[in-house]
């Protein structure tokens, strides 16, 4: 039978151990931060952000960040993922914002970079600027619209062939599809805006191999087609059809 200072000295052990449980879990919710940014994706000017050729002059004030905190005590930081995003704070404690600048864009083609704030990414888009001197025939409403085409040529038999390349530009790059080649005929795609693709149909061809191509901003798609098959006597299709129209009479 426990005596009644060792019944004592248990119930105190046991308060004691249950105070420090709850200490602990207060201590744990207390750790506990979360946060949020808005906003999250942000755009950028040609010239950059302040903008300086705003109206409004130098009032104009760095774009910003904010970012609320679950806690007071909750601590965050904040770096840039690209050389030309450059943050005027590192961080902070609690909720507050994050302004920044954005340096001129003059690469000729837009670009996209990251912000990191207390965990969350932020993303930066900025628009390209256009180029001086662009080639009146570049094939595109505006002249900083670059275009890339995949595949580049192909190569088809004699007896004709339809084909497909993709064209991958801007979304306000308006572009079109031209050829000099009397056999190329494009059936889809001859104009378009953004990425897309150029359908063509090649005609029989029934003499010498031949080479024709599609031109689209600037980019050049390569068609070259095989010769039509010779007779045992070394005669193609086509002059065998040539002899024969000489022969019909008038």
């Amino acid at each position: 039978m426990m005596r009644p200072k060792s019944v004592t000295m248990f119930f105190a052990c046991l308060v004691a151990l249950y105070a420090f449980v709850l200490c602990t879990i207060d201590r744990a919710e207390a750790q506990t931060c979360t946060f949020s940014v808005s906003p999250t994706n942000a755009t950028a000017p040609v010239n950059g952000l302040p903008n300086r050729d705003d109206p409004r002059g130098a009032s104009s004030q760095p774009p910003k960040i904010n970012v609320t905190a679950s806690k007071a005590e909750c601590s965050w930081s904040a770096s840039s993922g690209a050389s030309w995003i450059q943050l005027l704070s590192s961080g902070g404690t609690g909720s507050g914002t994050v302004q920044y600048r954005v340096s001129a864009n003059k690469t000729g083609t837009p670009r996209t970079g990251t912000i990191q704030v207390a965990g969350k990414t932020v993303t930066v888009k900025q628009e390209a600027e256009s180029a001086k001197g662009a080639p009146a025939d570049a094939g595109t409403t505006k002249s900083n619209c670059k275009a890339t085409i995949l595949p580049t040529r192909a190569t088809v038999e004699s007896k004709g062939a339809t084909g497909t390349f993709k064209i991958t530009t801007g979304d306000d790059c308006a572009w079109s599809a031209k050829t000099k080649a009397p056999w190329i005929h494009i059936t889809s795609g001859a104009s378009s805006k953004g990425s897309g693709a150029v359908q063509y149909t090649v005609d029989e061809n029934r003499g010498a191999k031949r080479k024709g191509t599609i031109t689209v901003s600037g980019k050049t798609f390569s068609i070259g087609q095989k010769e039509a098959p010779k007779r045992k006597d070394g005669k193609t299709l086509e002059k065998e059809t040539k002899k024969a129209a000489t022969k019909q009479p008038r």
